[in-house]
């Protein structure tokens, strides 16, 4: 049996490197040879008119990891988004740095 999880790059992963870190841990969390995962963009850029939504503080509360991983997302609303799609691409073509890359491409969708 194989069994398919769709899940999202939350907002505050926006970007090439946070990205990669997101779907590391992602896999990591869902270590199953019968897991195939497929991995969305939950939203493309944070947002001030959607009241829910508070980037700035979510960035605070991240851990500092993760935050020296790259650029906040609400810094630079037009091109984190991109900048995760340029990821998932290279991690589903193999061109990420990961030493489990092979194992990666199996199971990333």
């Amino acid at each position: 049996i194989e069994v398919h999880v769709v899940t999202k790059i939350w907002y505050t992963y926006l970007g090439y490197e946070r990205t990669k870190i997101a779907v590391r841990e992602i896999l990591e969390e869902l270590n199953h040879p019968n897991i195939r995962v497929h991995v969305l963009i939950h939203w493309p850029r944070c947002r001030d008119d959607i009241s829910w939504m508070k980037c700035e503080e979510e960035e605070a509360a991240l851990p500092i990891s993760i935050r020296d991983a790259g650029p906040p997302p609400h810094l630079d609303k037009a091109n984190a988004f991109k900048e995760s799609w340029r990821a998932l691409e290279d991690i589903y073509l193999g061109e990420e740095d990961n030493n489990d890359n092979n194992n990666n491409r199996k199971k990333l969708d």
